[in-house]
């Protein structure tokens, strides 16, 4: 089966994705925009990323933010029945991926508590085929573990080195040994080429270090690319053609799951 046709594979009610990333840098948060941008294109059914980084998150301005609204203007809505007034709230961009900003980003507000995380959580999926968690670098906040108890799939982030590959492997271990054993089954991991210098395509050695946590092809090396290094809004039109190619194969793996029985 192609890469399109495994990323349109059929969803059994909403799916939910987070994308954790243990060190700042790993272009983590550049991965969760490019992924939810080819997972809108190719299936063309709503999908939202959602910033669950309480610490200043920038996925609307990766995505492109068209709103001021936030997290917390959400959760002040109290009169929530519709798709729409939901859309009320988020941004959109050319390929039809959805982002809901972070609360802190426009300064001001209050701080976002772990049951005001849990209801926006648990808000969205009634709206939202797919839901990508853009999470902060701490698995421990409140917004990650919300995210990832919700999560049926997941996606680690590392940066081209061996100690990124480290830090990443620190996230899989905390994840196994802190309730989340069984998302290990539906992960994938990204080896991130953030500078030209590192885009010599990952070392093997360097993707074995994942296998003893997830299989061979769920290990994506996504190479440098110089539209997402301008750190401004990302055009998927505008990518590479090769990171277009390792973007979907990420979208094609993690979509492999969509229609697999056991589910959280």
């Amino acid at each position: 089966m192609d890469l399109r046709n495994r990323i349109r594979r059929g969803i059994r009610g909403s799916y939910e994705i987070a994308v954790l990333g243990l060190k700042g840098g790993t272009g983590k948060t550049a991965t969760t925009a490019t992924l939810g941008s080819v997972l809108a294109q190719v299936r063309a059914d709503r999908i939202l990323a959602v910033d669950a980084d309480p610490v200043a998150g920038n996925l609307a301005d990766r995505v492109g933010r068209r709103t001021d609204a936030t997290i917390a203007d959400l959760l002040g809505n109290r009169g929530l029945s519709h798709y729409n007034d939901l859309r009320a709230h988020t941004s959109m961009n050319a390929v039809n991926l959805e982002v809901l900003a972070a609360a802190g980003y426009i300064g001001g507000g209050r701080t976002l508590v772990a049951q005001d995380w849990k209801r926006a959580i648990a808000m969205v999926p009634r709206f939202y085929n797919l839901v990508l968690a853009d999470c902060g670098a701490d698995p421990a906040t409140p917004a990650a573990r919300e995210a990832l108890t919700a999560a049926s799939g997941l996606v680690v982030v590392s940066s081209a080195s061996v100690d990124g590959a480290r830090q990443a492997l620190v996230t899989l271990d905390w994840l196994r040994d802190n309730g989340h054993p069984q998302l290990l089954h539906r992960a994938c991991v990204v080896i991130n080429h953030v500078s030209p210098g590192d885009d010599r395509g990952a070392p093997s050695e360097l993707a074995s270090l994942f296998h003893r946590h997830v299989a061979p092809d769920r290990v994506i090396s996504l190479p440098w690319d110089r539209h997402i290094a301008a750190g401004t809004e990302i055009q998927f039109a505008q990518l590479g053609a090769r990171y277009q190619r390792k973007i979907s194969e990420l979208a094609a793996a993690l979509s492999d799951d969509f229609d697999r029985g056991e589910r959280r």
